[in-house]
């Protein structure tokens, strides 16, 4: 038998769940709230916590180029702002987002939020490397490009330079390889208005010859786009290792200005040449004759052929500013007289 008075039961639940509610709230709201990670170097490497298939040699390609004046960062916590601290701000000048492996789906979303401040970064002269050696069909989507796998079969085992002759296929790193192999050296293809610089001679995928490997200019920045995966997956390994430190230093490399357009091409020449002959003996004129004159400028050369009615000299060769010869013939014969004149 219970011995709480009913009556007085449901007014006491009621407080306590308030006073429950209340002390949550407080804890709550005085509790640390997280923030956003701040960026303080001038190069960040983008990726999840994990690095792709665990290798680490995207760190040691860091180190390699900026010393120690770059940091990683990951996804869900950088703060992707312009503000001192963000990853737009003034003093970056270098971002690398690594998709590859299972962190596609977060480099996706993370470039689908930030398309705008990632083109205009590159805009004003950032650079800016996107890598997807995607396990998945997944494919990332950006500034008209993409870079992913639309077939499961879109794996490059072997891989050759577009231009042997590209910075990135020599130096500053070494030794250096124009054709590589790997199992696989690629996951999925990079598409789109670009530069291609390796491509997959071996693609086991629909297409042949993807393109594995690209770069394009973009206002005053440099994008490359790749779709490559680590150096455990990759041979000769160590040229594959002065690839990936060479693409940092190439990215990096100042822009050639835009070559000059090339001159418009003269308008046509339309105009009908207009000759003068003298020294035709006049009886030739007189009586007719058929006169073949070759004309000559800077446009070319070309033939005019001229004739008088009547009968003919017996045969006539006029000069410009010459008089020639003539015999009187037949009215029944005709004969034909050749002169040269100057440019028109």
């Amino acid at each position: 038998m219970n011995s709480a008075l009913p009556g007085l039961r449901a007014p006491r639940l009621a407080c306590f769940a308030i006073a429950v509610f209340s002390l949550l709230t407080i804890l709550a709201l005085s509790a640390p709230q997280s923030q956003a990670a701040p960026v303080t170097t001038d190069a960040v490497l983008l990726q999840t916590e994990d690095s792709p298939w665990g290798d680490e040699f995207n760190e040691e390609a860091m180190e390699a180029v900026f010393g120690s004046n770059w940091e990683t960062q990951d996804f869900d916590d950088v703060q992707a702002d312009e503000g001192p601290e963000g990853l737009f701000a003034s003093h970056v000048r270098f971002i690398w987002i690594e998709g590859s492996d299972e962190s596609t789906e977060a480099a996706d979303e993370f470039i689908g939020a930030n398309e705008a401040a990632l083109k205009a970064f590159v805009a004003r002269g950032g650079r800016l490397f996107i890598n997807n050696a995607t396990n998945d069909e997944i494919t990332i989507e950006y500034d008209g490009r993409a870079i992913g796998m639309n077939n499961p079969d879109d794996f490059t085992e072997a891989a050759a330079a577009v231009d042997p002759s590209h910075p990135i296929f020599n130096g500053p790193a070494t030794p250096n390889a124009t054709s590589f192999t790997g199992d696989s050296f690629a996951h999925g293809r990079v598409t789109g208005p670009v530069t291609p610089l390796i491509f997959g001679p071996a693609n086991e995928g629909p297409v042949s010859d993807a393109v594995v490997l690209a770069e394009y200019v973009s206002g005053s920045g440099r994008v490359a786009l790749g779709s490559m995966t680590v150096l455990e997956y990759q041979f000769p390994e160590a040229a594959a290792r002065s690839l990936r430190i060479n693409l940092l230093h190439y990215l990096l490399s100042p822009i050639p200005p835009p070559a000059p357009p090339a001159p418009p091409a003269p308008p046509a020449d339309t105009k009908k040449p207009k000759v003068k002959i003298s020294g035709v003996p006049k009886g030739c004129v007189d009586e007719g004759f058929r006169l073949k004159v070759r004309v000559s400028d800077e446009g070319g050369v070309g033939v005019v052929r001229i004739k008088l009615d009547g009968n003919c000299c017996a045969k006539s060769t006029a000069k410009a500013n010459r008089a020639g010869s003539s015999k009187p013939r037949s009215p029944t014969q005709s004969s034909t007289a050749r002169a040269a004149t100057g440019s028109r």
